[in-house]
C-alpha cells in the first residue's frame, strides 16, 4: 500500500466534496494556509476553554480539603474515561450524515477502475475523508482535555484518552463505511424481490434513519451530561464484551492502576480496528462501486390506464405533472431534505416538552398543546419546504415544460395540488398517531382536522406563490 496514493485521493474526496449539488465547477484549488489557520484557531480555543476550567479548578483546589479534591479528580477521570464513548457516537452521526449528503451528488464511478490503487488504498482514503470533521473537533478538544488534567494530576490520563478519542473515532468511520457496503447489498436485494417498490422501501427507510439518528442526537444533548457521564463511568465495565467499549474501559483500568488489563484492553482494540478495516477492505471490493438500479424494470407491451387522479377529474397533463413530482421528492436524495426538515423540528421542539433527554418535561396543562402541535407541525412545515422548491425542481430539463400543451393554469394547478395532496396526507397521519398517543375528545379532533385541512390549502398557496416568484431551475434548487 502507497501512503502517497492515499493521500493523494484523500485529496481528491475532499475537494470534490465541495463540487457535491453544483450546476456549475468552482475553483479546485485551494490556499493552504486557510486551512492551517482554522486550525490554529481550533487550538487556540481548545487552549483558551482549557485554560478557563484549569482555572476554576484551581480556584475550587485551594479552597478545598483533601477528600474535595480527590472527589474532583474523580469527577475529571469519570469525563475522561467517557469520553471515547461519546467521540464515537458524534463521529458516527457526522460520517452517517456525510455519506448520506454524498447520495445524491451525481458521480462518476467508473475512472476509480482505471487507475492504480488497491482496495486498501481506497478504502483508507475513504476512512480518512470520513474522519476529517470528527479530527477537526479532537483538535479542539485536545488542549481541553489535557490543559485541566495537568492540573488536576492526571496528565498521563489525559494523553491516553485522547488517544483513545482518536481510536473511537477510528472504529466509527470504518463502521459506517462497512454499513454503506452494506446498504448497497440490502437494495440490491430488495431491488429483486421488490421491484418498483423498491423505491418506497428506501425512501421509507432513508425517513425512519433520521428520525432515529436526531432524536438520538437531541437525547444526548438535553440530557443532564454530567449524569450520563457517571453513569458512563460507572457502568462502563459492565459492557466488557462490547468492542466499542475497549477504549473507554481501558482509560479506567488505567486510573484504577491496572496496567496489565489496560494494556491488554489497548492491544485488543487495535486489533478491532484492524479488524474492522479488513472488513470494511472486503465489502468496498464487493460492492463499493456497484451501479446498482434501484427498481426492476417490466418487460411487455405498454398499456396506460386511467389512475386515481384521473377518475377524480384531474386532467392527464396535469395528473402527469403530480406524478413526476411525487417521483422526483421520492427518488432523488437531493430533493428529500423537504421531508427532513419535518422530522427536525418536530423532534428538536417535543423532546423537551415531553421530558425525554434529563429534561423536566411538560406541565400537567401541556397534553392539549402538545397534541395540537404534534398533529399539525409536520404537515405545515412540509407544505412551506414543499411548495417552495416544487417549481424548479426539474432543473436542466425545464424544456420539457416549454414543450408540453399545458397553460400556465393547469403549470399552477398541477404544483398546488400535488402539494396540498401530499400534505394533506401526512397531516391524516400526524393527526391519526397524535390521537392515538392522547386520546384526545372528539370535539379536539374535529377541531385539529378542519385546522389542518384549512392551513394545508391557505400556506401552501402562499408558499407556492414564494416559490414561483423565486423559482430556481439548477440541479440542486435553492431559495433566492
Amino acid at each position: 500500500m502507497s501512503w502517497k496514493n492515499v493521500l493523494r485521493l484523500y485529496g481528491v474526496y475532499r475537494k470534490s466534496y465541495r463540487l457535491i449539488g453544483k450546476g456549475a465547477f468552482r475553483r479546485y484549488r485551494e490556499q493552504r494556509w486557510i486551512t492551517y489557520a482554522i486550525y490554529a484557531l481550533l487550538l487556540l480555543s481548545g487552549a483558551v476553554i482549557g485554560g478557563l476550567i484549569a482555572l476554576g479548578i484551581g480556584a475550587l483546589w485551594s479552597v478545598s480539603d483533601p477528600a474535595a479534591q480527590g472527589s474532583v479528580r474523580d469527577a475529571g477521570a469519570a469525563v475522561f474515561v467517557a469520553l471515547p464513548v461519546f467521540a464515537m457516537l458524534y463521529s458516527l452521526y457526522f460520517t452517517q450524515m456525510r455519506q448520506v449528503q454524498r447520495l445524491g451528488a451525481k458521480a462518476s464511478l467508473q475512472p476509480i477502475y482505471w487507475f492504480p490503487l488497491t482496495w486498501e488504498e481506497h478504502t483508507l482514503a475513504s476512512l480518512l475523508y470520513s474522519m476529517a470533521v470528527p479530527l477537526s473537533l479532537a483538535l479542539l478538544l485536545s488542549p481541553i482535555v489535557l490543559i485541566p488534567s495537568y492540573v488536576l494530576g492526571i496528565l498521563p490520563l489525559g494523553l491516553l484518552a485522547i488517544a483513545a478519542v482518536f481510536a473511537s473515532m477510528a472504529m466509527a468511520s470504518a463502521t459506517s463505511e462497512v454499513l454503506k457496503s452494506v446498504m448497497v447489498r440490502l437494495v440490491e436485494a430488495a431491488s429483486r424481490r421488490a421491484g418498483r417498490a423498491t423505491v418506497w422501501l428506501r425512501f421509507l427507510a432513508t425517513l425512519a434513519f433520521f428520525t432515529v439518528v436526531y432524536m438520538s442526537y437531541f437525547a444526548l444533548n438535553s440530557s443532564n451530561a454530567m449524569a450520563v457521564v457517571q453513569s458512563l463511568a460507572g457502568g462502563i465495565t459492565m459492557g466488557w464484551f462490547i468492542p466499542y467499549l475497549w477504549p473507554g474501559i481501558a482509560l479506567y483500568e488505567v486510573y484504577r492502576g491496572a496496567w496489565p488489563a489496560a494494556a491488554a484492553l489497548a492491544a485488543a482494540s487495535a486489533v478491532f480496528i484492524y479488524a474492522l478495516y479488513r472488513v470494511a477492505v472486503s465489502a468496498n471490493a464487493r460492492s463499493a462501486l456497484r451501479e446498482t438500479a434501484a427498481i426492476r424494470i417490466s418487460h411487455g407491451s405498454y398499456a396506460p390506464k386511467r389512475g386515481l387522479l384521473e377518475r377524480l377529474g384531474i386532467s392527464a397533463a396535469t395528473s402527469a405533472i403530480m406524478r413526476k413530482d411525487l417521483r422526483a421528492y421520492t427518488r432523488r436524495q437531493e430533493l428529500m431534505y423537504v421531508f427532513i426538515m419535518p422530522i427536525v423540528f418536530l423532534v428538536s421542539t417535543l423532546m423537551p416538552l415531553l421530558g425525554i433527554g434529563g429534561s423536566s418535561g411538560a406541565g400537567p396543562g401541556m397534553g392539549r398543546w402538545t397534541f395540537f402541535y404534534m398533529a399539525l407541525q409536520p404537515a405545515l412545515i412540509l407544505v412551506v419546504f414543499l411548495a417552495t422548491s416544487v417549481v424548479g425542481a426539474e432543473g436542466a430539463q425545464r424544456w420539457f415544460l416549454f414543450m408540453s400543451p399545458l397553460p400556465p393554469r393547469g403549470f399552477v394547478r398541477a404544483k398546488y395540488l400535488f402539494c396540498t395532496l401530499v400534505c394533506t396526507a401526512v397531516a391524516l397521519a400526524a393527526i391519526a398517531v397524535a390521537a392515538l398517543l392522547y386520546a384526545p375528545s372528539m370535539y379536539a379532533l374535529a377541531t385539529v382536522v378542519a385546522e389542518a385541512l384549512l392551513l394545508v390549502f391557505s400556506i401552501g398557496m402562499a408558499a407556492l406563490a414564494f416559490g414561483i416568484a423565486g423559482a430556481d431551475f439548477r440541479e440542486a434548487p435553492r431559495r433566492r
